[in-house]
């Protein structure tokens, strides 16, 4: 059986994720965070954006029913939840100086 990366495993790819990372830890944006890191926040907010969802609940339904999906990148469906939780912190800095000071 061939295999051939999703358009959204290549969309992902092509973000540099050493440089994103250090960026992260310049602005400290996995400080203290446990359970959905910087980099899975930037994921969901792709996919969230990509397809066009409205709201947290339209994006957990989206990707609950989506089985292969959830296995990309983890298990987005508990990461949208987690959304929730979350308030605006560094990972805003690091995602706006990763695209914007390219």
């Amino acid at each position: 059986m061939s295999y051939s990366p999703t358009i959204f495993n290549q969309l992902l790819a092509m973000i540099p994720r050493e440089r994103f990372q250090s960026i992260v830890t310049q602005y400290r944006g996995d400080y203290r965070v446990h359970t959905f890191p910087c980099w899975s926040q930037l994921v969901v907010m792709i996919y969230a954006q990509l397809t066009d969802k409205e709201s947290l609940r339209d994006l957990e339904t989206a990707l609950s029913s989506k089985k292969n999906l959830t296995t990309i990148s983890g298990s987005l469906k508990r990461r949208a939840r987690r959304l929730r939780t979350l308030t605006p912190d560094a990972s805003g800095k690091s995602i706006r100086t990763c695209f914007m000071n390219s």
